[in-house]
């Protein structure tokens, strides 16, 4: 099941702009046609929730990544000592979760998951978490060893590299993930406008 996965990870190219001036090679951002509805009871092949993987939360919490299945998800990959790019990141799905107010805290996740995971412990997540007032009942925090950070972000399309001076290279992607946690659409860059992201979220939680 993961060499599937990592089969559709690994198909396209493109770059992306991380907080390191090195530009990192990136994959097309994945627009797999894929069901929108919550309602199945089985797990596809394209779904991320097949890795299996453990993660800790801000909570100090163990947490598995199917546990995210049933809702739509949006999740991007950051660290919290980002100067650049990931503030902007934080702000570009803030904008989104502004565009979902009429939708209950409960309907939908967003999830950062950290690149970085040496220095986001979930201590430091939870203070990242306060710092910025996100409301734990719809934001997660992960953290997870390198080698399951790696797998995941290979899954997600995301390239990062860590540079000498501790900082990170890394490409910039929002993914929307549906209830079955397969891919349904990325959002590229920093700054993006927001509305397709936004309308794909909706037709997500409409369905």
């Amino acid at each position: 099941m993961k060499n599937i996965l990592y089969s559709l990870a690994l198909a396209g190219a493109f770059f992306a702009t991380g907080c390191q001036d090195a530009a990192v090679e990136q994959q097309e951002p994945a627009k797999t046609k894929a069901t929108a509805g919550a309602s199945s009871p089985t797990l596809s092949d394209l779904s991320i929730y097949h890795l299996g993987s453990t993660w800790k939360n801000q909570k100090q919490e163990t947490v598995e990544l199917e546990e995210l299945k049933g809702k739509p998800v949006l999740v991007a990959m950051v660290y919290t000592s980002c100067a650049f790019a990931c503030p902007r990141t934080l702000a570009d799905l803030q904008r989104i979760e502004k565009g979902l107010t009429r939708f209950a805290t409960e309907d939908f996740r967003i999830v950062l998951v950290s690149i970085d995971p040496v220095r986001d412990t979930p201590a430091q997540l939870a203070k990242f978490t306060a710092e910025h007032d996100l409301d734990q009942n719809r934001w997660t925090l992960l953290t997870a060893p390198e080698e399951t950070t790696q797998e995941l972000a290979a899954v997600l399309n995301v390239k990062y590299r860590k540079a000498l001076n501790g900082e990170f290279a890394h490409s910039n992607l929002i993914t929307v993930l549906n209830a079955q946690g397969e891919i349904v659409h990325q959002q590229q860059g920093l700054g993006a406008a927001p509305e397709e992201t936004i309308t794909v979220m909706k037709s997500l939680l409409t369905n």
